[in-house]
C-alpha cells in the first residue's frame, strides 16, 4: 500500500492496530509490518506501543483525544485513578499521566502523544464506570467518581494503614467530597470482596455526611 492510500484509508481513527492493515491490505504480514516501521521512523506516524500507531496531531482528519487513545491501547480498560479524580475536581493537582483500570496486567506506556498507565483489578471489580461522549462522537470509557475514588484506595490501600483522614485530606488532597454518595460507594466497595477496603468505605461515608453537613 502507498503511503496517500494509507492515510486515506486511515486518517481519521484514533488508533490504527497495525493487525488490521495487514489483514485488511491482503499483503504479506511482514512486508506491511516493515512498512509500517519505516513510516513511523520518517514520522508520518506515531508508534503508540507495538503494533499500534496513530497519525500525528497536525496529520489526523479528526485529532485522536488523548481519553480516546488510552481507552484504545490497552482493552479492556476504563479511566480512573488519579486522572478521573482530577477531572472530577477531587483532588486539585493536574495529573499529566493518563491513569485507567484494567483486568489485564498492569502495564504503562510511554509515546509522543502522552503517558498511560493502567492498573490491574479482578474482574469482578471491573464495572462503575460509564461512556461519555467526546468530539467526533467518539465513546470513551470513564469511572462514575465513587467508582474511581474506590479504585484509588483499593490499588493503594498500604497507604492508609494509619489515619485514614489525615492521609486523604492531609497528603492526597481530597476535597469536595460531599458531592459523592455514600450509597453508591457502599454498593461499589462490594465488588472487590475486600474486608480492609469495607472499612475504608465506612470512614469514607462517615467523612461525607460530615462533609454535607
Amino acid at each position: 500500500m502507498k503511503f496517500e492510500q494509507f492515510r486515506k484509508k486511515y486518517q481519521s481513527w484514533p488508533v490504527i492496530p497495525s493487525a488490521v492493515v495487514v489483514r485488511e491490505d491482503q499483503a504479506e504480514y511482514q512486508v506491511n509490518r516493515n512498512q509500517l516501521s519505516r513510516w513511523a521512523k520518517k514520522g508520518d506516524i506515531v508508534p503508540l506501543r507495538k503494533g499500534m500507531y496513530a497519525f500525528p496531531p497536525e496529520e489526523a482528519t479528526s485529532a485522536p483525544e488523548i481519553l480516546t487513545i488510552a481507552n484504545r491501547l490497552y482493552e479492556p480498560s476504563y479511566i480512573s485513578m488519579e486522572y478521573a479524580l482530577s477531572l472530577y475536581e477531587l483532588i486539585p493537582e493536574y495529573v499529566p499521566t493518563v491513569t485507567s483500570v484494567t483486568t489485564r496486567k498492569t502495564m504503562s506506556f510511554e509515546n509522543a502523544l502522552g503517558k498511560f498507565s493502567y492498573q490491574h483489578v479482578v474482574p469482578r471489580a471491573f464495572r462503575g464506570f460509564r461512556q461519555e461522549k467526546q468530539a467526533h462522537d467518539r465513546q470513551v470509557f470513564v469511572a462514575e467518581p465513587e467508582k474511581a475514588v474506590l479504585d484509588f484506595l483499593y490499588l493503594n490501600m498500604s497507604k492508609f494503614r494509619e489515619d485514614f483522614e489525615g492521609v486523604l485530606i492531609g497528603s492526597f488532597r481530597f476535597q469536595n467530597l460531599e458531592t459523592l454518595n455514600p450509597k453508591r460507594i457502599a454498593d461499589l466497595s462490594e465488588c472487590y470482596e475486600n474486608k480492609n477496603l469495607s472499612r475504608m468505605t465506612d470512614k469514607l461515608k462517615s467523612l461525607i455526611r460530615k462533609e454535607k453537613t
